[in-house]
């Protein structure tokens, strides 16, 4: 975690506490949450979706899959931090009026650009504003993540779309969270595409944990010859071991929810997408043994964020 930062949550952490001394008064259970280190805690686990390139179904899949996860349960809340093309919402049947550029310049707060979407999941739209993170001052950024860290305790998954490829600023985003999902589809330019965001990652943080999806495969058999390939060379060149998430097969009924401007999930609870999405979240699922959390939750991931520079 950025130093900078943390010693900022932490001071503001430590006036609520005097504060709270020096009035004779009982502290509130965040001011006490607040003076604990964050690696005493896990928070929401932060996971980043990303892809070598676009128009591998990244944000769809990231949307549906917070729906998934929130029918099973979870709280969720979604970070649409796609530079070049943020619709999230859209994708969500939902309208965003405000982004994180609102909150940047001072105008909003994080809970007054969020918005909810179907089954409670919650959406921070953000976009080419996330870039802006990097302008904060030093009272705008303890602010923001004070903020945030009053969402940790109530959000179990924080996901964030990211932008595609390795343009600047989306490695920092990628290295802030807890896991990576690498979508990839069976095109040779897709894998060495994929092939390369996992390289960059590898190469500032190896201990990562790399999930892949293959999306858009015809059979399991061609979704698994999707990660072997990725697996094959990371573990020739880069010396790294992939985790390999599932498959997504090609499903006309996609691009019909696509139109509507509704998530499949709801909408074709039934079609092969649907199916494959529900199980891609039971494998996550069950892979979150909490040990390769950063910790932080979603505050501690806006520090690592602001403090890689990412934005």
């Amino acid at each position: 975690m950025n130093d900078q930062a943390l010693k900022l949550r932490q001071m503001v952490a430590h006036e609520r506490h005097k504060s709270a001394l020096d009035s004779g008064s009982e502290q509130t259970p965040l001011a006490k949450l607040a003076w604990q280190e964050s690696s005493h805690r896990a928070g929401a686990r932060a996971v980043a979706i990303t892809s070598g390139k676009g128009g591998v179904g990244k944000t769809v899949i990231t949307a549906n899959l917070a729906l998934s996860f929130a029918m099973d349960g979870k709280r969720v809340m979604l970070l649409d931090a796609d530079f070049g093309l943020a619709n999230l919402d859209v994708v969500l049947g939902i309208s965003a009026e405000r982004n994180i550029r609102d909150v940047v310049s001072g105008n909003s707060r994080i809970a007054d650009v969020i918005v909810e979407g179907p089954e409670g999941v919650r959406l921070i739209p953000a976009g080419s504003g996330v870039r802006s993170l990097a302008n904060l001052s030093q009272s705008q950024v303890t602010s923001l993540l004070d903020e945030a860290f009053g969402y940790d305790e109530h959000v179990d998954i924080f996901l964030i779309d990211t932008a595609a490829g390795i343009a600047a600023g989306v490695a920092g985003i990628l290295l802030s969270a807890d896991e990576v999902i690498i979508v990839a589809q069976p095109e040779p330019t897709a894998v060495l595409d994929a092939y390369a965001v996992i390289k960059t990652l590898v190469a500032d943080r190896p201990d990562s944990e790399i999930y892949v999806v293959a999306n858009c495969v015809a059979s399991d058999q061609q979704g698994l010859t999707v990660f072997n390939n990725l697996q094959n060379v990371s573990e020739r060149f880069l010396n790294k071991r992939l985790i390999y998430a599932g498959s997504i097969p090609v499903d006309a009924r996609l691009r019909d929810a696509v139109k509507m401007r509704k998530p499949s999930l709801t909408e074709f609870p039934n079609s092969p997408f649907a199916i494959a999405i529900r199980k891609l979240a039971g494998t996550l699922e069950r892979a979150d043994n909490g040990e390769n959390r950063l910790n932080g939750g979603i505050s501690g991931f806006f520090s690592r964020m602001i403090g890689t520079g990412a934005s």
